[in-house]
């Protein structure tokens, strides 16, 4: 399983790729041992005369990840579905967006853009469990956010999302950090110079503590990069 994975094309690599290169590749994989456990599943991806695509699926048991992108004339539609998934460092599908060294995945993500992805919209509603190292962009995005209240992103092992993106303003519905008495981050963040952006860090189930909330200058999220 995990040396099928390893050549698999990642997701930045096919979007560089010029439109006129047309090719279609297809791993697919069938009741592979796996550390103690049976995973099958495929990958698909390649240019056509009319879109990109790029598609993963991969069964694990009950488990399951499922991505399924696709570029036509420029707009992107990336939609993620995850069912207490394993993810290891090696799956690099999604690449340099997100990545874990490790950690369950559990939930869904959408998006749809045509260039920037802040222009666009999505909405996010994953789970991670057992975190050891978030990276990519959404990594960096998320250690930001920590920074801006000292909280060192290394000590939070469980992290619930329930963030959308619309008309370039992140809007943190809630970032809950930790499963325990967790703590929950709200707000938005916006590089519109007539929209504040500021963060709220709270933990409803620790009467005694206010929450602490920060206007935001720097724009630490915003970076022009197409995905």
């Amino acid at each position: 399983y995990k040396y099928v994975s390893i050549p698999v094309m990642n997701l930045e690599s096919l979007q560089n790729l010029p439109d006129e290169t047309y090719f279609s590749s297809e791993i697919s994989f069938k009741k592979t041992p796996h550390l103690d456990r049976i995973v099958s599943g495929n990958f698909r991806y390649g240019i056509s005369p009319d879109k990109k695509y790029y598609q993963t699926e991969i069964f694990d048991g009950p488990s399951y990840l499922k991505i399924d992108f696709q570029d036509r004339a420029g707009t992107s539609l990336l939609n993620l579905d995850a069912k207490t998934f394993q993810w290891e460092s090696y799956l690099q599908f999604l690449d340099p967006y997100f990545n874990l060294a490790e950690g369950k995945v559990d939930g869904k993500l959408q998006g749809k853009w045509s260039s920037d992805w802040m222009s666009g919209t999505w909405l996010s509603s994953l789970s991670l469990t057992s975190v050891k190292s978030i990276s990519g962009e959404a990594g960096r995005l998320y250690n930001e956010t920590l920074n801006v209240f000292e909280v060192d992103p290394s000590s939070i092992t469980d992290v619930k999302t329930n963030i959308s993106v619309s008309k370039n303003i992140i809007k943190f519905s809630a970032l809950t950090l930790g499963l325990t008495d967790p703590g929950i981050i709200s707000g938005s963040l916006s590089h519109l110079t007539k929209t504040k952006s500021f963060l709220t860090l709270s933990y409803p189930k620790k009467k005694m503590w206010k929450p602490v909330t920060k206007d935001i200058q720097k724009t630490f999220w915003h970076k022009e990069q197409q995905l």
